[in-house]
């Protein structure tokens, strides 16, 4: 008896980035993208992040599980308070680019 094996591959990721504006005249500690199954994301939870502030930051989330809601927001690090940009629901993703703004006042 021959048996035929069938596998299916997805790859599941979020490319995301963010460009952080300060009105202040501190600096940004760290910013970056922050991400959970639940809503509100927050950046002491799954992240990646950059402690290089002067340009955008760039970076793919991985190893997503496919057909799974994901909310995903940007965050900025400024004068110890976390300041976060617009939260975006996203579901059963292949591929996907997100880049938020956010301003620090």
């Amino acid at each position: 008896m021959k048996k035929n094996i069938i596998i299916l591959l997805l790859a599941v990721f979020i490319q995301c980035g963010c460009h952080v504006t300060v009105t202040g005249k501190a600096q940004i500690a760290e910013m970056g993208v922050c991400w959970n199954t639940a809503a509100n994301p927050v950046a002491t939870g799954n992240h990646l992040s950059t402690t290089a502030t002067g340009e955008p930051f760039n970076c793919t989330l991985t190893e997503l599980v496919p057909e799974t809601e994901y909310h995903v927001r940007a965050y900025a690090l400024y004068e110890s308070e976390y300041y976060y940009g617009q939260e975006l629901g996203v579901f059963g993703v292949t591929y996907l680019t997100i880049h938020y703004p956010i301003k620090c006042n």
